[in-house]
């Protein structure tokens, strides 16, 4: 008889250590996933600054195209309009009504 109760308590804080454990684990891989989650959106933001200053030096010179610190921006002008592309997309479109 005190060998099966040894045996029922051993079992029980296996699983009690099992069990946080496990919560541990998921607590962890929630910080974590948060973590890479705002270095990638911060990372997304410093690539959208970076590509506006070239652009913003790119128009105060007067230039077209720019290529500086590995960003390349170009500039179209319209009548009434710009518009900044940097990859063969469209940053940021400014129009005048």
């Amino acid at each position: 008889m005190v060998s099966i109760v040894k045996r029922k308590i051993k079992a029980y804080i296996l699983l009690e250590s099992l069990t946080a454990l496990g919560l541990l684990t998921f607590i962890v891989s929630l910080v974590l996933s948060a973590i890479d989650s705002t270095r990638r959106d911060l990372a997304s933001y410093n690539h959208d600054r970076e590509v506006l200053l070239v652009a913003r030096q790119a128009l105060q010179t007067g230039q077209d195209q720019l290529s500086l610190n590995g960003y390349e921006v170009r500039v179209v002008k319209q009548a009434n309009s710009w518009a900044i592309f940097n990859e063969g997309k469209e940053v940021l479109h400014v129009s005048k009504k």
